[in-house]
C-alpha cells in the first residue's frame, strides 16, 4: 500500500541534514505556525512534482521493475471506473487506499511518459472522493488514507484542476479529515501503537496543503502530530529499535512515521526533533531480525508468518542515518523471495506503501539475508508467546546476538506453549 510513497523517499531522504534537535513534546504551537507561513507555494509534498520531465521522473525511478509495474497498473485502473463510497463491515479502508494507490500510480505514469490521460483520470479519482460524505471518522485509519489521497492529487495534479475543483478538494480534506481529526479527544490521537502514526503521517500531507485556506487548522493538526508522535515511538521503538506489535506492522506504522518526518523535513526544513528519538535511529534494522532464514516473519505479537518483500521502509530510515558504511541497509536481499512474489505485486512500489521514499535512485547497497535466529525479536519490555510446533513442548528460548557495526546488541526471545 505504500511502495509509490517510501520509494519516493529513498530519493530524498539521503538529502536530510541531521541537526541538533529540539524535543518534539515541547516545540510551541507558535513555532509551527511561524515556518508554516513560509511553506512554498507548490511542491509540498516530499519533491516539486510539477518540475519533473519524463526525463527526470524515470532518472529519479531508476528501479526499473517498479516504472513497469507501475505502467501496467496506471493503464489497468484507466479501465476501471472511480471508486464508490462501499463499507466493509465498519471499514472504508480499502476504498481509501485505493484512492491514494490510483492517485500515485495514475500520476507517476503520467511523469513517465508525459501523456497527460493518466493525470486527468487521477483528478477524475479524487474529486469522486471529495464528494463522497464522508470518509469514515468512526475508523479514522479510512479518513486520514483519504485525506493523504486527496492531498497527493492536490499537490501532484494542480495544473490539471480547475480553480472549483482545488477548492472543492482542499475543503474536503478540512471538513472531512481535519475537523473530524480535531474533534478526536482520546484514542489514537494520543495512542500507542500504528493508528497514531498512520493518522498522523496521512493528515500531515492534508495539512500542509490546506495551510493557506486552513492555516489555523493546519497548524494546529501539525503541532498535535508533533507533540503527541513522540510518545508512540518511544513506547515503540525505545531504547534499540524494536517494535511491539511484529514485522507487519512494524511496516505499516513506521512507513508512515518516515512520511511524517519527510513531509515535515521537506515542507518545512525540520521535522522539530522526531528523528531523534530513541530507538528510531536503529529501527531500521529490527525489519531483517523479526525474518526466518526462510525469509517469512516470524508469528508472533499482531503479525503472521507471510513471505515478505523487501522493506523500503528499513532502507529509507538506515540510509538517512550517519551510521558507518558496512551498517548501511543491513536489510535482506530477499533475491529468491522476491522472485516468488513477482506474480502478486511483491516487488511493486507503486502502491501508497512505498510512497515517500523518492524513487529508487539507486539499488541498495549492502543487503543481507536473514541470519539463523534463536527465536522471535524481543522488543524492549514485552516477550511473545506463539503457537508451539505440533509436537513440541513448551519452553522459553533466549538469545543475544551483536548487531550490525554502530548498532546495539539486540536479544530475541521465544516462548512456546
Amino acid at each position: 500500500m505504500k511502495s509509490l510513497f517510501l520509494s519516493l523517499l529513498l530519493l530524498l531522504g539521503c538529502g536530510f541534514a541531521t541537526a541538533a534537535a529540539p524535543n518534539p513534546r515541547e516545540v510551541a504551537f507558535t513555532a509551527i505556525q511561524q515556518k508554516m507561513r513560509s511553506l512554498p507555494p507548490r511542491g509540498r509534498l516530499f519533491v516539486d512534482f510539477a518540475a519533473w520531465t519524463p526525463d527526470k521522473a524515470k532518472e529519479s525511478f531508476a528501479f526499473e521493475p517498479g516504472r513497469i509495474m507501475t505502467m501496467k497498473n496506471a493503464d489497468y485502473i484507466m479501465t476501471l471506473p472511480p471508486v464508490q463510497y462501499e463499507l466493509e463491515g465498519k471499514r472504508l479502508l480499502s476504498v481509501s487506499r485505493a484512492v491514494l494507490d490510483r492517485t500515485l500510480n495514475l500520476a507517476f505514469a503520467w511523469k513517465f511518459t508525459g501523456d497527460e490521460k493518466y493525470a486527468r483520470r487521477a483528478v477524475k479519482e479524487v474529486v469522486n472522493a471529495a464528494a463522497f460524505p464522508d470518509w469514515n471518522p468512526k475508523h479514522f485509519l479510512d479518513t486520514s488514507t483519504m485525506a493523504m489521497g486527496l492531498a497527493v492529487g492536490y499537490d501532484y495534479l494542480y495544473d490539471f484542476l480547475t480553480e472549483n475543483e482545488r477548492r472543492l478538494l482542499v475543503d474536503a480534506m478540512a471538513e472531512k479529515g481535519l475537523k473530524p481529526a480535531e474533534a478526536v479527544k482520546k484514542g489514537w490521537p494520543l495512542g500507542t501503537n500504528n493508528w497514531t502514526q498512520v493518522c498522523y503521517g496521512g493528515l500531515a500531507a492534508a495539512a500542509l496543503v490546506c495551510a493557506d485556506a486552513y492555516p489555523e487548522l493546519s497548524a494546529r493538526l501539525i503541532h498535535r502530530a508533533v507533540v503527541n508522535t513522540p510518545e508512540v515511538m518511544e513506547l515503540s521503538y525505545s531504547p534499540n529499535g524494536g517494535y511491539p506489535e511484529g514485522p507487519s506492522y512494524w511496516d505499516y506504522g513506521t512507513s508512515y512515521n518516515c512520511f511524517l518526518i519527510a513531509l515535515l523535513k521537506h515542507a518545512l526544513g525540520t521535522d522539530f526533533g522526531l528523528s531523534e528519538v530513541p530507538g528510531w535511529s536503529t529501527t531500521g534494522v529490527f525489519f531483517s531480525h523479526g525474518l526466518t532464514p526462510a525469509g517469512n516473519t516470524y508469528h508472533y505479537a499482531d503479525g503472521m508468518n507471510e513471505a515478505c518483500r523487501l522493506s523500503r521502509t528499513s532502507i529509507w530510515i538506515t540510509n538517512i542515518r550517519a551510521a558507518p558504511s558496512s551498517a548501511r541497509n543491513p536489510v535482506p536481499d530477499w533475491n529468491g523471495t522476491a522472485a516468488r512474489n513477482r506474480k502478486t505485486g511483491g516487488l511493486s512500489p507503486p502502491n501508497s506503501s512505498s510512497f515517500p521514499c523518492s524513487s529508487w535512485t539507486k539499488t541498495p547497497a549492502t543487503l543481507h539475508r536473514p541470519r539463523a535466529l534463536t527465536g522471535a525479536a524481543k522488543v524492549q519490555r514485552c516477550r511473545f508467546s506463539c503457537a508451539a510446533p505440533h509436537g513440541l513442548p513448551t519452553r522459553s528460548i533466549s538469545a543475544s546476538k551483536a548487531a550490525e557495526p554502530g548498532f546495539p546488541t539486540l536479544t530475541w526471545t521465544l516462548e512456546v506453549s
